[in-house]
């Protein structure tokens, strides 16, 4: 009897969920394929590997090397995973038999959880909220869809976690404590994603306290409830300190390099207006769900958007059910609480918790409320579903009888169950008609089975690979057989060596890594020099081409032309091919060893510019790069470089007006107020402006108009003044009016009011708090400009805090685009602080230098104007034409009617990227004819054979006749486009009917290049330069650790090509004494650099001590495990005794 009820019991509902599970595993890979990309890439593919990189926290096989700390939490499933590999099982089968064991231990977790809340006589109801639990529209979306993996864990461990916590707390038994645990330990992974300790501790903490008071006992099981949970938190902490230790001593300081307050708020404001209400209560994903239609657009339609509405009627009947039973009431109160988070800062009560954010900066993991915190949803919510369908089979049992209500609820879990016909299909993964198949070629493998190999053959130990194209994000796209969009994942690929093939998110290492990919770029792969340089300086010995990348609408670019550049290198020679990927290996005399004593040393500061290649094409000496942490330059440092560039602290544009050129500042402001008025009315039309958004933005508008009025009129500034007063108080730094439209709009408006007021001499008070705003934004300028207002209406400023007095090299970098300008910039009208100067030039390999200059201590601004540019647009004839367009002299008659547009464009000469344009035509524009202004790059994406811009743009649509001028600021090309054209299209919107044929008359047409190149600084110290001052031999022993011995014939400096972190420390030995450098810099711009001061011969060893901090977490948590296990066997002999 007690066997067929365990049967009953357990066995007979987990065997169901397993067969269910394998069901659905059938489903999803019945094609054979491996699932891959998004935000994990792919991570069943080579497990050994990923564990491999994952026992560090610091992971070298991402070169240069970056800190992740939380990555830890995975060596548990990988070291699992590891093992099915060892035995020849196939990335497939491995994510295969992953995802099934996930399935089943969401349905039976649930199950199991939800009879020991409910009652265990309730299996059939159980089940069903197993089945909930695992089909619901949150887990279709947030958990599968997403393919994010930790919320996978999560949600698979979090019933098995609840229901050992709640048994814990409820019955003091040890054992229970010990499940909890391990089931912890187990699922570790979860908190890869470090927010879900939030959640996880959230609903812990709710059924605590639902334990303590609902309902309420008595006084003395409240404490022993409470001080259970409270032994109990104190053990997981001391469990998991293995990954709590590194994370919360040094996690929280790469997330301060990767995020911040205000981004954070943004994220979680803009996030939140997708997570309202309605859609928290259905658990939908509006993104995913309905503005992608990523499911199916049949997800829009009237039926499947009821659908979740007939499990959210039944939750709160079954909230209903639970208030009237004491100790179900608690579900209720968790369910709100859940609910409320979930949303967000969305109403009601949404102002609370961004308070909170705002307050916290720990809490800016929680950007995300309804992935972070919605998770719990679907547990709760599977709870009350089940009581609402007792609920509702107990009253239709009164009226429809046994059959008929059976027959009710079959329909209603039928109708509900059609909404996750994307999971029965196989069709959860991708999108539709594209699912995320991956099938990696068979010539990687080839190709690294090669690569492992040689490095064996040769014996090598030292050296990075580098893949190319480097993209500076973290994401690529590759064409292989079923294509591939997402984490790039050479790392784990390739296993010979550490790759460098994407950048971490991190600036400091970003920047330079933008030197490595831009260096096989044109123009700058003619100086071959700079090149090997490059890959001496970050480590390179080998070289993989992937000519697979599909390089377009991102920042990288042709690999075919990369190929031809790294033909003819000759410091490289071609080793292997493999059909896309081409191999190629730094000759030995050439490679740059990880750790050096190097000869000169430039000084680079500071670290927060945008240096990208600059410092390696303007060094004069080829020298090895050196900066300051925090930027602190003193003699003593100067004095040990050959050579010293300095890079702009700070750099903005600002506008420049005189009496005469007013009505071209007013064009600007109006332009600059479309902008504003266009982001404004695109955030209003998703329903989600901020409540004093508009009114503010109305404000401005209006201000600005008053102002244009008060060029005139004295009694408009009055009126414009007044404006001010009231705009002034929503514009502080944590106005919500930066949510919906971009805080620089409004500094660019601001700087034009600004300029407006100078010039014509009004309002002083109001201009006095304009400058106010501007300066503490840093952008304003330091001195009053003394020079001529230039055709392209604004001027560069650089602000230089230089260390000491002395003469300096100007220079300004990217000479190719010299030819944009009318004098090819052989002479620059400058502003040194307060002085106008003027410049002669010559052309240096990539850059201009314009000779030395005397400069004092201190800050101190350079103020660089447009020189005379250039018409990009020799004559309207040389313009290509698609449709009726007519040109007469300098007019264009572009003819254009009903679904006959009418299109002119050209080339933009002198591209080098980033470039900003300046464009500026006289027009007369009919009433409801739409003027389109596009770019079309060469690294724009194609579909369907035709480019698709990312900068296209409506720049006019009126509902009358329009005549007058433009004067537009275009947006920046990207970083690797060489190639680009600018188009203007005349059109008539789909929505205007009854359209008869119109003309549009451009005249005057004009576009010139902003001199926007950036400058620096630069001194040779001629009694600087050293000789050798060493030699050096070292050996890896692990990702965290290095050693060797070091000669030092002088005092010098030690370079480690590792990603700079303080945590990397230099430790010397001689004569059984230990020195510790503790001058430690960032050397090549990324890496790690310190200063012996004392010759002589040393041992020495450079470490990663935060890794430490891991080997000492698993002491004690291994020590918090034994000490469970002793209060258990102490249990076991007292109840024995």
């Amino acid at each position: 009897m007690v066997i067929y009820k365990k049967v009953n019991k357990y066995y007979l509902p987990a065997l169901f969920f397993l067969i269910l599970s394998l069901l659905l595993i059938f489903a999803w890979f019945k094609d054979g394929h491996l699932y891959g990309g998004g935000d994990v890439g792919l991570p069943t593919y080579n497990p050994i590997r990923i564990f491999q990189i994952a026992r560090y926290i610091w992971w070298e096989a991402v070169a240069p090397g970056f800190l992740i700390p939380q990555a830890i939490t995975s060596i548990t499933l990988y070291f699992f995973l590891s093992f099915f590999q060892l035995l020849g099982l196939g990335p497939l089968g491995i994510q295969a038999i992953l995802f099934c064991t996930l399935l089943f231990f969401m349905g039976f977790g649930m199950y199991l959880l939800t009879l020991s809340i409910i009652g265990r006589d309730k299996k059939i109801y159980a089940t069903l909220a197993g089945l909930f639990y695992m089909f619901n529209p949150y887990m279709m979306t947030q958990i599968w869809h997403r393919f994010t993996h930790t919320s996978m864990f999560f949600v698979a461990a979090l019933p098995f976690l609840i229901l050992f916590w709640r048994l814990w707390i409820k019955s003091g038994n040890y054992l229970y404590l010990l499940y909890f645990l391990l089931v912890n330990l187990l699922a570790s992974y979860m908190f890869g994603t470090i927010a879900f300790v939030f959640p996880f501790w959230l609903i812990m903490s709710l059924f605590t306290v639902s334990e303590i008071f609902l309902p309420w006992e008595n006084k003395s099981r409240s404490l022993k409830v409470l001080w259970r949970s409270l032994f109990g938190l104190v053990i997981w902490i001391l469990v998991n300190s293995w990954w709590l230790m590194p994370v919360a001593t040094i996690g929280s300081g790469v997330a301060s390099q990767q995020h911040d307050i205000r981004g954070s708020i943004f994220t979680l404001v803009a996030i939140s207006k997708q997570a309202i209400l309605p859609y928290s209560l259905q658990m939908v994903n509006s993104y995913y769900v309905f503005d992608q239609a990523e499911l199916g657009e049949i997800y829009k339609s009237f039926f499947f958007r009821l659908i979740p509405w007939l499990g959210v009627s039944i939750i709160f009947y079954g909230i209903i059910c639970a208030l009237k039973r004491k100790y179900l009431a608690s579900l209720v109160l968790i369910y709100l609480v859940i609910i409320m988070l979930a949303k967000g800062t969305s109403t009601p009560f949404g102002q609370p918790f961004l308070l909170l954010f705002s307050k916290f900066f720990a809490l800016g993991l929680l950007r995300n409320p309804f992935e972070k915190l919605g998770i719990l949803l679907p547990l709760v919510s599977s709870i009350l579903f089940v009581l609402g369908i007792e609920g509702l089979f107990s009253w239709f049992g009164k009226y429809l009888g046994n059959l008929g209500k059976k027959m009710v609820l079959l329909m209603l879990i039928t109708v509900m169950g059609v909404y996750y016909w994307p999971m029965y299909k196989g069709t959860i993964f991708g999108i539709v008609g594209k699912p995320n198949y991956v099938e990696i070629p068979q010539t990687y493998l080839d190709a690294n089975l090669w690569l492992n190999q040689k490095v064996n053959q040769d014996s090598i130990t030292d050296g990075k690979i580098l893949h190319l194209p480097l993209t500076r994000s973290d994401v690529a796209t590759y064409r292989w057989k079923n294509g591939y969009h997402g984490i790039e994942s050479s790392a784990s690929l390739f296993t010979a060596l550490p790759s460098i093939s994407h950048g971490v998110n991190l600036k400091r290492i970003d920047d330079p890594l933008t030197a490595l990919s831009l260096i096989f770029h044109k123009p700058y792969y003619e100086d071959t020099s700079k090149i090997l340089k490059l890959l001496q300086d970050f480590n390179v010995r080998f070289i993989i081409l992937h000519k697979d990348m599909d390089w377009l609408g991102g920042d990288t670019y042709n690999p075919f032309e990369a190929e031809k550049v790294l033909n003819n290198l000759s410091f490289i020679k071609k080793e292997a091919e493999f059909g896309n990927l081409v191999v190629y290996k730094v000759a030995e005399e050439f490679f740059g060893s990880k750790i050096e004593i190097p000869n000169n040393i430039s000084l680079v500061y500071p670290q927060k510019s945008s240096m990208q290649l600059w410092p390696w094409l303007a060094s004069e000496k080829d020298a090895n790069f050196l900066s300051p942490v925090n930027d602190r330059v003193d003699e003593t440092l100067k004095s040990k470089a050959s050579e010293t560039l300095i890079f702009p602290e700070n750099a903005f544009s600002y506008p420049q007006a005189s009496s005469s050129s007013l009505e071209n500042t007013t064009k600007q402001l109006t332009t600059q107020l479309n902008i504003l008025l266009g982001a404004a009315q695109y955030v209003k039309q998703l329903g989600t402006m901020h409540t004093k958004t508009e009114a503010t933005v109305q404000n401005i508008i209006l201000a600005s108009q008053k102002l244009i009025e008060g060029t005139i009129r004295e009694a408009s500034i009055d009126e414009y003044s007044n404006l001010i007063d009231k705009i002034f108080p929503e514009l502080d730094d944590n106005s919500t009016l930066y949510f919906d439209v971009a805080k620089t709009t409004i500094g660019d408006i601001l700087k034009l009011h600004e300029i407006t007021l100078s010039v014509i001499g009004k309002g002083p008070d109001t201009l006095n708090r304009i400058r106010e705003f501007l300066i503490k934004e840093k952008t304003f300028p330091l001195f009053v400009y003394k020079g001529n207002v230039s055709e392209a209406g604004e001027r560069q400023l650089y602000n230089f805090s230089i260390n000491s007095d002395g003469r300096y090299e100007l220079i300004l970098t990217n000479s190719k685009i010299k030819d944009a300008y009318l004098d090819k910039l052989s002479k620059l009208n400058l502003q040194i602080n307060n002085e106008a100067v003027t410049l002669s030039g010559k052309e240096v390999g990539n850059i201009l230098t314009f000779g030395e200059i005397g400069f004092k201590k201190g800050l101190n601004e350079i103020s660089l104007s447009t020189p005379s540019a250039a018409n990009l647009i020799s004559s309207p004839n040389s313009l290509t034409k698609i449709g009726n367009i007519n040109i007469l002299k300098e007019t264009i008659e572009m003819s254009v009617s009903k679904n006959n547009p009418s299109a002119i464009g050209g080339p933009l000469l002198q591209t080098s990227g980033e470039d900003i344009f300046k464009l500026s035509f006289d027009a007369i524009i009919p009433a409801n004819v739409g003027l389109y202004i596009q770019i079309i790059q060469d690294t724009d994406n194609e579909q369907n054979g035709q480019k698709v811009p990312r900068i296209s743009f409506l720049q006019h649509l009126n509902q009358f006749d329009w005549q007058g001028s433009y004067n537009i600021k275009l947006p920046a090309l990207s970083i690797s486009t060489r190639e680009a054209k600018i188009r203007l299209i005349a059109l008539i919107p789909p929505e205007v009917s009854n359209f008869n044929t119109t003309s549009v008359e451009i005249k005057n047409l004009r576009l010139i290049r902003i001199l926007n190149n950036q400058i620096l600084l630069r001194a040779v110290e001629l009694n600087n330069e050293k000789k050798i001052v060493g030699t050096i031999d070292f050996k890896r022993k692990n990702a965290v650790e290095y050693e060797g011995n070091l000669r030092l014939t002088r005092p010098g400096f030690v370079f480690f090509k590792e990603a700079y972190d303080p945590g990397w420390e230099l430790e010397l030995r001689r004569d059984n004494k230990v020195f510790k450098p503790y001058q430690h810099y960032i050397g090549y711009l990324y890496g790690n650099a310190w200063w012996v001061e004392e010759p002589g011969e040393y041992n020495f060893k450079i470490e990663f001590k935060p890794q430490q901090k891991v080997t000492l977490g698993i002491y004690l948590g291994l020590a918090g495990l034994l000490g469970v296990i002793l209060l258990i066997v102490r249990s076991k002999i007292k109840k024995n005794l």
